[in-house]
């Protein structure tokens, strides 16, 4: 059985680790909801555009807000729909 290093963080907690990396959250409960049923390592790659250089600092750029990332994460499911509604994959 494999053993893993890193324990559970709540929605709560990421939400706040987010807000004291400095980014701007709007509403905490629908940031935690929309965590919780994402998924923050999959929502992450979304975040990713938003952050300083150099990126291993997990510094957001000034005026960095949650709803920017939820635009392109809305974005790419949307895009992703279209392509796979018309694609004969």
């Amino acid at each position: 059985m494999a053993h893993y290093s890193k324990t559970y963080t709540s929605p709560a907690q990421l939400t706040a680790l987010l807000q004291s990396r400095g980014l701007h959250v709007e509403n905490v409960t629908r940031t935690e909801n929309y965590l919780r049923h994402i998924g923050y390592y999959r929502f992450s790659a979304y975040l990713y555009p938003l952050l300083t250089t150099p990126k291993e600092n997990h510094v957001f750029k000034s005026g960095a807000a949650f709803n920017q990332s939820l635009d392109m994460y809305r974005f790419d499911r949307l895009a992703y729909g279209i392509v796979h509604l018309h694609c004969k994959c």
